[in-house]
């Protein structure tokens, strides 16, 4: 097969095979074919598919990397993303890679497009707005860059944070320069404002210490939510957004858009030693505003009572929308586990749909999410000591009883503790 005409054979071979070959007859000839670096083959095959009608949105994106590797020119390459443009619809993942692939080649504005696609499928993601934000400024187009730049200032995010922040903020000057440099002042200023207003808080925790150690700080919101270490973002809108220990002794919770009401604040040590046993809770409500104000609490490490912070009011009327699916590695056993964390709105119709059970706090819903390794204890009594099994068999004729005697020695040497979520219907 390989020694033959790629443009011939796989023509012929949908006409002999075509009722019988599906998408994943496809998929398994195309990783074969490249396996075997038969790259020709792959892009006859792809097209091959593609006409016979058994397209598929993913056949697109593989017909442009199987010709690059094949060397046929780039304008074939970037049809072939155009045409992977048009087809994808639904897949935040597979718009960022093709936007990727098409900025390569030059067609900026075509790959801005799909990251606006990809952040209105996917809004709380951070790279399309970071790509955005490059794409922006090769094309001098602020009403691109303003869309991305307070998109990332406007949310809290769970990793790298400060560094999208300061990214945000030096693309803005950038075209802020640019613009200047143009003479439109006007635009410049609006640009500024829009910023401005994107980059306000509601509510900032920052906990420090001082002292080798590691604090460990769990927000429990106004509506039952709780952020922490093992759940860093949550449906009230709270981000755990720094998580410091030993020469970086800091905790920081934001919540962009909070909820009014009461938040508590809890400190546990988990390592080390802790400065006077004290943490510093430094709280800042309506940050950016001109209400802005900040006060300053101390707290006893590991004490029950938690402090209070009072939030009169908040910007958020509804629940926000976080990641279904949430894979977390958990800092102190170095293990990955999964959540599965969900509004509280969604609760009947998602619960219904997949047959789950509540579970453990407000926030945390878990299901059955098809194959999977779990643990599901069994309380039992264990017994410990010396201890005698006896058994009596008794003859035929009822003349005589046989006894068996079985001692056994019991010793619990040691115990693995594992959190269990109770469970009710």
């Amino acid at each position: 097969m390989l020694r033959s005409d790629p443009r011939t054979f796989w023509p012929r071979f949908f006409q002999r095979h075509g009722n019988r070959i599906t998408e994943s007859t496809v998929r398994i000839l195309l990783q074969t074919l490249v396996r075997h670096k038969a790259y020709g083959h792959a892009v006859e095959l792809l097209r091959t598919a593609i006409r016979e009608g058994k397209a598929k949105p993913w056949m697109y994106e593989a017909l442009a990397m199987v010709l690059r590797l094949a060397g046929h020119p780039d304008r074939e390459v970037e049809e072939a993303l155009l045409s992977a443009a048009d087809s994808i619809s639904d897949s935040p993942l597979s718009l960022y890679r093709v936007a990727e692939q098409l900025a390569k080649f030059g067609h900026h504005r075509a790959a801005l497009n799909l990251l606006r696609r990809a952040a209105a499928l996917a809004p709380d993601v951070a790279q399309p707005y970071e790509k955005a934000l490059v794409l922006a400024l090769q094309l001098d187009d602020p009403d691109a860059l303003e869309w991305a730049a307070t998109n990332l200032l406007s949310r809290a995010w769970r990793e790298d944070h400060f560094r999208l922040h300061r990214l945000a903020y030096a693309a803005v000057e950038e075209m802020v320069r640019k613009l200047e440099r143009n003479g439109d002042l006007e635009r410049a200023t609006q640009l500024r404002m829009a910023v401005r207003e994107a980059d306000q808080r509601d509510l900032v925790i920052r906990v420090t210490w001082q002292g080798e150690a590691d604090v460990d700080v769990r927000v429990l919101e106004p509506i039952g939510t709780e952020c922490s270490i093992r759940n860093r973002r949550t449906a009230a809108g709270g981000v755990l957004v720094q998580d410091g220990m030993g020469q970086r002794p800091e905790e920081i919770y934001i919540c962009p858009r909070a909820f009014p009401g009461v938040y508590q604040v809890f400190c546990k040590k988990v390592w080390g030693n802790v400065l006077g046993n004290r943490v510093r809770i430094e709280v800042t409500r309506w940050q950016g505003t001109e209400a802005e104000q900040t006060e300053v609490h101390y707290a006893i490490v590991d004490q029950q009572e938690p402090v209070l912070v009072k939030l009169p009011r908040g910007r958020r009327s509804e629940l926000a929308n976080v990641p279904h699916i949430q894979l977390e590695m958990d800092p102190h056993t170095g293990r990955w586990a999964t959540h599965l964390v969900m509004p509280l709105a969604k609760l009947d119709r998602f619960l219904k749909r997949y047959g789950g059970r509540y579970r453990g706090a407000r926030h945390l819903y878990q299901v059955a999410l098809g194959s999977a390794i779990a643990y599901q204890p069994i309380p039992a009594p264990v017994f410990d000591g010396a201890g005698m099994a006896v058994s009596a068999v008794v003859s035929h004729d009822r003349r005589y009883v046989r006894i068996g005697i079985s001692p056994f020695f019991t010793n619990v040497v040691g115990e693995r503790r594992f959190q269990v979520f109770a469970t009710f219907r």
